[in-house]
């Protein structure tokens, strides 16, 4: 799958995701996406980028697991 910025079209060039292929952004902290699970975890101490994309159901993280068929 594409990585987030380009799915998004996404301009945000001072995202530590921006213009990486190497890993998915539900395992990076401090990326500026604007979805409620970034927010979440930048006022949460529990570190659980996942989690809280799957809680705030990222259209993303989403479409990534129904393509490589990866489970919760």
């Amino acid at each position: 799958m594409e990585p987030c910025w380009e799915y998004f079209h996404c301009i945000k060039d001072k995202c530590v995701m921006f213009g990486r292929r190497d890993v998915m952004c539900w395992t990076v902290e401090g990326t500026l996406c604007n979805n409620e699970a970034a927010a979440y975890c930048r006022f949460s101490s529990s570190g659980c980028k996942r989690e809280a994309c799957e809680q705030s159901r990222c259209i993303y993280l989403a479409a990534a697991l129904a393509q490589d068929g990866m489970r919760h």
